[in-house]
C-alpha cells in the first residue's frame, strides 16, 4: 500500500510443472489417508470387542472407549487450533501419526504379553484421540497449501471425503474377520502399520511450507488466539451460518443414531441382520454425495451446494420416523441412504468453503472451532435422546430427531448464504470456487527504471518500516516526496477548503481547478497509504497532474486515519465529502452527475466502497471509478501473506490490523468488497493494475464481478510495474505511459452522466 517491501523478484517453475507437483503431492496425501482411515474404522469396532473379549470388560466399560476417544475433542479442539496455526502443518500431522502409531504398537505389545489392563487401554485411547485432534486440525488446514487452483481444492476435498465414506463401510466389515482370523493383537498391529503408511506418504510430499511469521508468545497468547478464532467465525457472514447449521444438524442426528438400534429391535422387531442394514445404509449414500459434490459446486456454487446438501440430508432423516410409523424397514433404509447422500454433498463443500474464505494463518483455529461445534453437539444429542425416550418412548425420540434436523436450515439460510442465493453477483470465489482459474503468465522482469526506483525507495523507507512507531512511519512516508520531487504543472489554481457535512462535521479538501477546464466534470481522489499514512501533501503533485491532464476539477479528500480512527471513520469522511461536493456542484459550475471517484491502493479501496455506499444510501450518482492497484480483500492479509517488490505481507498485516482492529471487520463489504459486496448498479470503472503487485488479482476479480453485472469496465495490468510506482513516472517511461492512460480513462469516465440508482 505504501510501496515498501522486498526487492527480490519472484520466480519459479512454469505453472504446468507446479500443478503436476501439487497433484503428485495430493495423491500421496490421499493414498496415505485412505489407508489410515480404514485402520481407524477397524479400531472403532475392534477396541470395544477387544475390551470385552480379551480384557473381560463389561459392556458399560467398553462404551467408555469411544468416550475417551472423543472427549479429547471437547477438551483440546480449540487450543489445538491455536497451536497448529503456529506450527508447520505437515510436520504436525507427521508427529501426530507417529504418536498414534506408538500408542497402538504399545497396545499390540501389551496384548501379546497378556499384560494389558482396561484402565491402561482407556488411557492410551485418550492419548491417541488427543493426537487425532491435532492431526485432523493440521491435515484439513494443510490441503490448501498443496493445491494450485481451487478446482483442485474442491476436487481434493471430494476425494478425501469419498475415502472416508468408503472407510466407514469397509472398516467395520473388515474388523470382525481380522480379529477372528488373526487375533486382536495382529488387528491392532495392522492399524499401527496403516499409520506408518500415512507417515511415509506425508514424508514423501515434496511441498515445503514457508516458516510461520513470528508471533507474540507473551502471557495469555493461547487464550487470545482461541478467542480470535471464535470471533472470526462468529462475525463471518458465511462461516457462522454453516457452523450453526452443522451443530443443529448433528444435535438431532445424534438423537436418531442413539435410539435407532433400539427402535429397530424393540418397536419394529427386526432381526440383527436387518438392523445392521438399516444402521449402515447411510454409508451407501455418502459416496454418492461425495462423487456429486464437486460437480454440484462447479455448477451451483458452494452456498447453493451447501443448502442443497442440508435439505437432502434433513429430508432423508425426516422420512425415517414416517417410514417407521408405517412399519417399513425398506423406508428406513431409503431415508438413511438419502440422508447419507445429502451429508456426502454437504461436507466437502463446507470444508472447501472454510479453506477458501479463511486466512491461511487462521485456518487451524477455524477448523478447530468447526470440530468443537460438531463434536460438542454429539453428547448433547445423546442426553436429549435419553430424556425423550424416558419421557415419551423410542418413537417420540425418533420423530424429534428425524424432523428436528430440518431446523438446521433455519440458521443456514441467513447472512452471506442467503445473500449468495439471492444475488447472482456474489463474488465468484465464494459462489463458484471450483471453476478453473486461468494461469497468468508474467514476464517477472522490471520495466526500465523500476529497479533503480526500488533501491531509492527502500533507502528512504526501509522494508521493515511498519515495525517502527506510527509517527516515525509517517515521517518516512512524507520523506518520499523529497526523494522523488516533481514540479507542479502550470495552469492549475490550488485552494484548501472546508466542507460542511450533513452531521455538522467540518471536512477538509484541496481543490485543483484547471484554468481552462475541459468540461463540467470532476474527480475526487483518495490517497493511498494503508489507511494509516499520508496527507494532502504526499499526493499533492500527482493530483495536480491529474487535473492538468484530464481538464477536470480535482478534489483531494482528507480523512481521519488509523489506528487512531479505524474503520469506518476515514471512509465516512470521504463519503460525506463526496456528498457535500455533489450538493455544491452547481455553485462550483460543475455537473453533479459527472463526478468520478478515484484512488490508489487503500484509497482505491475506499473509492470502491464509496461507489457502493452511494448506491446503497441513494447518494450521488457517480460517473465512474478510476482505480490504481486497489486492495479489495483484506481478509487474506489478517496474518501476513506474500512478499513482492515494494509491498510485503508484514506491512499488509499491519495496515489491516490498524484499519480493522476488531476481528471480523476485515470481512465487511465496505472493507473487503470481494468477500461480501454486491456489484449491481455501480458506475463504470477503469482499473490500473501492476504486473508485479500482489494486489493485481484483486483488480482482476473486481473487473470480472463488474462485467458479470453488465457494468462497463476496463482493466489493465501494466507489465514490469510494481506497487506504488507512480513516483517513478519520471524514471520509467512505462510508468509515465501508464499514468497518461489512467488520466485519459478518468477523463472519459467523467464524460458519462451517472445513472440513477436502481432500488437495492
Amino acid at each position: 500500500m505504501t510501496g515498501s517491501g522486498s526487492t527480490a523478484t519472484a520466480g519459479g517453475p512454469p505453472a504446468e510443472a507446479a500443478q503436476a507437483r501439487a497433484r503428485h503431492d495430493f495423491r500421496l496425501l490421499w493414498a496415505g489417508q485412505s489407508v489410515s482411515l480404514v485402520g481407524d474404522r477397524v479400531m472403532v469396532v475392534a477396541l470395544p470387542l477387544l475390551a470385552v473379549s480379551t480384557l473381560g470388560a463389561s459392556a458399560a466399560q467398553a462404551a467408555l472407549l469411544p468416550f475417551a476417544h472423543y472427549a479429547s475433542w471437547l477438551l483440546l479442539a480449540l487450543p489445538a487450533g491455536a497451536v497448529v496455526d503456529r506450527l508447520p502443518r505437515r510436520t504436525t500431522a507427521i508427529v501426530c501419526d507417529c504418536v498414534q502409531a506408538v500408542v497402538f504398537a504399545v497396545v499390540a505389545g501389551l496384548i501379546w504379553l497378556d499384560a494389558l489392563a482396561f484402565p491402561v487401554l482407556l488411557g492410551l485411547v485418550f492419548v491417541s484421540g488427543s493426537a487425532v485432534v491435532f492431526f485432523q486440525v493440521a491435515y484439513t488446514s494443510y490441503l490448501p497449501r498443496l493445491v494450485v487452483d481451487r478446482a483442485d481444492l474442491a476436487r481434493g476435498n471430494a476425494r478425501l471425503f469419498l475415502s472416508e465414506s468408503l472407510a466407514r463401510t469397509a472398516g467395520p466389515m473388515l474388523a470382525g474377520p481380522l480379529i477372528g482370523l488373526l487375533g486382536a493383537a495382529v488387528a491392532v498391529a495392522l492399524n499401527c502399520g496403516s499409520l506408518v503408511v500415512s507417515v511415509l506418504t506425508l514424508l514423501g510430499i515434496r511441498h515445503r511450507e514457508r516458516p510461520a511469521a513470528a508471533r507474540d508468545r507473551g502471557r495469555g497468547w493461547l487464550r487470545r488466539d482461541v478467542r480470535h478464532g471464535l470471533s472470526f467465525v462468529a462475525r463471518h457472514p458465511l462461516l457462522e451460518p454453516v457452523f450453526l447449521c452443522g451443530s443443529v444438524y448433528v444435535l438431532f442426528l445424534s438423537v436418531v443414531e442413539t435410539v435407532l438400534v433400539l427402535y429397530c429391535r424393540d418397536v419394529l422387531r427386526l432381526e440383527p441382520g436387518a438392523i445392521g442394514l438399516v444402521v449402515g445404509s447411510a454409508a451407501l449414500g455418502l459416496p454418492l454425495g461425495n462423487l456429486a459434490s464437486r460437480r454440484a459446486s462447479d455448477r451451483l456454487g458452494l452456498p447453493r451446494t451447501l443448502v442443497l446438501g442440508a435439505a437432502v440430508s434433513a429430508t432423508g432423516l425426516a422420512l425415517m420416523p414416517m417410514a417407521g410409523a408405517l412399519g417399513s424397514a425398506v423406508g428406513l433404509v431409503a431415508g438413511s441412504i438419502v440422508h447419507g447422500a445429502g451429508e456426502g454433498l454437504f461436507n466437502p463443500a463446507a470444508l472447501t468453503l472454510r479453506q477458501i474464505v479463511t486466512p491461511d494463518a487462521l485456518l487451524g483455529r477455524v477448523n478447530a472451532v468447526q470440530r468443537f461445534a460438531i463434536w460438542g453437539a454429539l453428547p448433547l444429542g445423546s442426553l436429549l435422546a435419553a430424556a425423550i425416550t424416558a419421557l415419551s418412548g423410542l418413537p417420540a425420540a425418533l420423530w424429534v430427531g428425524g424432523t428436528g434436523t430440518v431446523l438446521c436450515l433455519v440458521p443456514l439460510l441467513r447472512r452471506g448464504i442467503m445473500r449468495a442465493l439471492r444475488d447472482p453477483a456474489h463474488p465468484a470465489h465464494l459462489v463458484a470456487p471450483a471453476s478453473p482459474q486461468p494461469t497468468r503468465r508474467i514476464s517477472m522482469e522490471y520495466a526500465p527504471g523500476i529497479a533503480g526506483y526500488i533501491d531509492r525507495f527502500n533507502r528512504v523507507m526501509p522494508p521493515d518500516f511498519y515495525q517502527r512507531p506510527v509517527e516515525e512511519q509517517r515521517r518516512l512516508y512524507e520523506g518520499l516526496t523529497d526523494e522523488f520531487p516533481y514540479d507542479l504543472p502550470p495552469g492549475i489554481t490550488i485552494t484548501d477548503e472546508d466542507l460542511d457535512a450533513e452531521d455538522g462535521r467540518r471536512l477538509r479538501v484541496r481543490v485543483y481547478r484547471p484554468h481552462a477546464p475541459s468540461g463540467r466534470g470532476a474527480v475526487c481522489f483518495i490517497r493511498g497509504g494503508g489507511f494509516v499514512l499520508g496527507s494532502l501533501s504526499t499526493h499533492h503533485v500527482v493530483i495536480a497532474e491529474l487535473a492538468a491532464k484530464t481538464g477536470l476539477t480535482a478534489f483531494a479528500l482528507d480523512y481521519r486515519v488509523a489506528p487512531e480512527d479505524p474503520f469506518p471513520a476515514g471512509l465516512e469522511d470521504c463519503y460525506a465529502s463526496v456528498c457535500a461536493l455533489a450538493a455544491s456542484a452547481a455553485r462550483r459550475e460543475l455537473d453533479p452527475d459527472r463526478i468520478v471517484v478515484a484512488g490508489d491502493s487503500s484509497g482505491a479501496n475506499m473509492a470502491v466502497a464509496i461507489s457502493m455506499m452511494c448506491r446503497d444510501r441513494r447518494g450521488p450518482d457517480l460517473a465512474g471509478q478510476a482505480l490504481i492497484n486497489p486492495v479489495l480483500d483484506l481478509t487474506r492479509w489478517r496474518h501476513g501473506g506474500e512478499d513482492v517488490p515494494l509491498l510485503s505481507g508484514g506491512e499488509m498485516e499491519f495496515f489491516t490490523r490498524c484499519y480493522c482492529p476488531t476481528p471480523g471487520d476485515e470481512a465487511h463489504p465496505y472493507v473487503s468488497p470481494l468477500v461480501g459486496g454486491k456489484f449491481h448498479d455501480l458506475p463504470p470503472a477503469y482499473i490500473m493494475g501492476a504486473e508485479l503487485d500482489s494486489l493485481s488479482v484483486d483488480g482482476e476479480r473486481y473487473a470480472a464481478a463488474l462485467r458479470a453485472q453488465g457494468v462497463p469496465v476496463e482493466q489493465v495490468s501494466e507489465p514490469g510495474i510494481v506497487h506504488a510506482a507512480l513516483r517513478a513516472r519520471a524514471m520509467s517511461p512505462n510508468v509515465a505511459a501508464a499514468w497518461d492512460r489512467f488520466c485519459a480513462a478518468t477523463a472519459r469516465l467523467a464524460e458519462r452522466s451517472g445513472a440513477p440508482h436502481a432500488a437495492s
